[in-house]
Formats: structure tokens, C-alpha cells, sequence
């Protein structure tokens, strides 16, 4: 009975009940030479997989490499693979939170990223503000982690030098603003302006 299972080079998180239910299968089959053990298991990789496994060995060819250094390599170059997509799940989750400045969500991605690689791509894709974003994406193909952070910040601050004005001088319109956001100085100044319009209605 011939093994029916393949090991598809895109779910490592297979690899060791494949490997494991192999070598049940082969110990059942009473398989001894090494040279049967490399062809039967090789028939149960899938193609991507026998590629890699070509260059891993390379400049020696699979008919020189024995069954247990196969092994070997692919539970070398596999293993770690399993253990990064553990770290890229829980970096490719990661936004910027609320509040969070573009310093402090970069920070985090880089210790996220550290076995992965991706911190510049994760903090465009993951950054709150939208308009800063589509800026960032339009960019993507010139910019660096340093550019990047630079015009975050100098978004940012701009946004800060904004609110300051608004809160210090900035009345909104009294027919598009609702009055739960004017500050105390501007319904005073509200107030004032509804007795001059009463004055100014109850004059003959």
C-alpha cells in the first residue's frame, strides 16, 4: 500500500506528523536500504518542496545526499519556518493604537519584526491615520523606515500646532459647529452676540 499523503511546501506546520507518519509507514513496510527510503520519501514532498530541497543540498544532488541528511536539512530549513509564522501572526495583527505616537507603534513593530523583516510594509499597512497612510502607500516604493517616521512626525506635530490654534483662537461657525464643542470663552462670546441682536430687535 503506497503512502497517500503529500507535504505541501506551504503548511510547515505539517511537517512533523508527516514526517512522523512516514516513518511509521516505512517501518510497517520493513523499507531497509537507504536508497528506497530516499526515493519513497522524496515521492511524498510536493514539487516547491523537492526544489527547495535542491538548492539546500546544492552542488550535491539528491541521488547523493542519504535519506537521514534529507531529513536533516528539511527539519533545518522547515523548523524555523514554523517559528516565524508564529512571530509574523502576531506582527501582521499589530495597529496603532489609540493614541499611540508613530515612535512608539515603530518601536514595537521592530521588536515584533525582529525574526521577520517586514516593520516598514506593517507600519504603513497598520497606521491609524488615514490621510498620513494613503500619503505613506503612494510613496511606498522610495521611502525608508526614517523617511517614513520623519513625515509621520511631522504630521503628527502638525496636527498638535492645529489643535493648539483651535483651542486658543479658533470660534467655529455658529451654524456648523454644535455648541457641546465650544469652549467657555466661546459661548461667552456667543451670549454677547445673542443680547446685541435682542437690543437690536427691540429698538423702534
Amino acid at each position: 500500500m503506497a503512502f497517500s499523503r503529500v507535504y505541501r511546501h506551504d503548511k510547515p506546520e505539517t511537517w512533523a506528523e508527516h514526517l512522523e507518519r512516514f516513518q511509521v509507514w516505512l517501518d510497517g513496510r520493513g523499507t531497509t536500504t537507504d536508497d528506497q527510503k530516499r526515493r519513497l520519501f522524496l515521492d511524498t514532498l510536493d514539487d516547491d518542496t523537492v526544489k527547495n530541497l535542491k538548492k539546500w543540498i546544492a552542488p550535491r544532488t539528491l541521488r547523493e545526499v542519504t535519506y537521514e541528511k534529507i531529513i536533516l536539512k528539511l527539519d533545518e530549513k522547515i523548523v524555523p519556518s514554523i517559528n516565524w509564522l508564529v512571530h509574523y501572526s502576531a506582527f501582521v495583527r499589530r495597529k496603532q493604537k489609540d493614541g499611540e505616537l508613530g515612535t512608539e507603534f515603530m518601536s514595537d513593530l521592530n521588536t515584533l519584526a525582529s525574526p521577520c523583516g517586514f516593520v516598514l510594509g506593517q507600519f504603513v499597512y497598520g497606521f491609524g491615520d488615514r490621510v498620513v497612510q494613503s500619503k505613506l502607500i503612494e510613496q511606498f516604493d522610495t521611502i525608508t523606515e526614517t523617511s517614513a517616521l520623519a513625515d509621520v512626525q511631522e504630521a503628527e506635530q502638525a496636527q498638535v500646532d492645529t489643535a493648539k490654534v483651535r483651542g486658543d483662537n479658533f470660534i467655529f461657525p455658529c451654524n456648523s459647529s454644535p455648541r457641546s464643542r465650544w469652549s467657555p470663552e466661546q459661548r461667552v462670546q456667543q451670549r454677547r452676540k445673542l443680547r446685541r441682536q435682542r437690543r437690536g430687535n427691540s429698538s423702534p
